[in-house]
């Protein structure tokens, strides 16, 4: 098998999460070629400030015979692109079109004239990148309520248990009721996280590596958040069948390729395991300024399109790069 690579840069519009600002971000495709000569494609997009290897030192370890468990993702989901390939298929085949939520990274964004458009848009859930300011965020979920959406909060383990039970004693019962869950509200205590789970829905995203699943009675927590480029599906989901955990699939903030691949596992997750799936989260291409990889995407409202090509698509953007090993 031999692995090669190209680098990006992706540039946000606006600040991501309450752990980074609007700087640009870096990245690489990976080109696998399998034993039968069939190449396939993936995304490796690490994220320091959440834990991740830096990008030059995964790819240093890879050069030396290593693999990270991102590169191990990455390397099975780019045989996946190759199988597809082979077969003449889509990725886009393997099930009906889903809902995604709109994510809102910069809660300045919110206006009536952008709950308009999501509703005409038919858009069900918002997500909220929360944390930064509680007055804005109070004020912001308030407005997202009264807009009729579902709400997702994303706190990315920047809160306090403290912190959080006073702001959730403040929002009304009708309010608290639209909250699907809150996800990483702060770092991971069993204990902790009981505690607010009592009041609101709780997710897991990246404080997976800190549950003791070995040890667990009991889940502190309701929904399994899944990213394909970081955490193997199938054993995330026996993970939800052992706790009778729902699960969201949702992109890393990453590159376009990295978002059809996510969607991809949306696609056959939710075709096998319906009853356990929330709506998936991997509409975010539009948080960066356009290139020709998100230009190839084609959305409706919540809904990713079908692109042209095999497996993830882009056929003719990944032969005009250039790679190295």
């Amino acid at each position: 098998m031999e692995i090669q690579w190209s680098r990006y840069q992706l540039n946000p519009r606006r600040a991501l999460n309450s752990l980074t600002g609007p700087t640009p971000r870096e990245g690489c495709l990976i080109r696998v070629r399998d034993g039968l000569g069939n190449f396939g494609y993936a995304d490796l997009h690490p994220w320091p400030e959440l834990g991740d290897t830096r990008l030059d030192e995964q790819l240093l370890q890879l050069k030396q015979g290593l693999k990270s468990s991102q590169i191990e993702q990455a390397i099975a989901m780019a045989l996946r692109d190759a199988d597809c390939r082979r077969q003449k298929k889509s990725f886009l085949d393997f099930g009906e079109p889903l809902k995604n939520n709109f994510l809102i990274s910069d809660l300045g964004q919110i206006d009536d004239n952008l709950f308009t458009q999501l509703q005409n848009e038919k858009f069900s859930t918002v997500k909220l990148k929360v944390g930064r300011n509680q007055s804005l965020d109070f004020e912001s979920v308030n407005h997202t309520a009264a807009a009729g959406f579902r709400i997702r909060l994303d706190y990315n383990g920047c809160s306090s248990p403290v912190a959080l039970e006073n702001f959730f004693s403040k929002l009304s019962a009708d309010v608290l009721a639209q909250i699907e869950y809150v996800e990483d509200p702060f770092p991971y205590s069993e204990k902790a996280w009981a505690r607010i789970s009592d009041i609101v829905p709780l997710a897991l995203d990246n404080e997976f590596c800190r549950v003791p699943w070995e040890q667990l009675n009991s889940s502190a927590f309701d929904v399994l958040i899944i990213k394909p480029a970081k955490l193997n599906p199938l054993k995330a989901i026996e993970l939800c069948q052992k706790w009778k955990l729902k699960f969201a699939v949702t992109s890393y903030l990453d590159h376009p390729v990295g978002v059809i691949h996510a969607y991809d596992w949306a696609l056959r997750l939710y075709k096998d395991y319906g009853s356990m799936a929330l709506d998936p989260g991997c509409l975010t291409v539009n948080h960066y300024e356009s290139n020709s990889f998100a230009a190839a995407i084609e959305t409706s409202g919540p809904f990713i399109l079908k692109n042209s090509g095999f497996g993830c698509g882009f056929d003719h953007l990944f032969e005009g790069l250039s790679w190295t090993s």
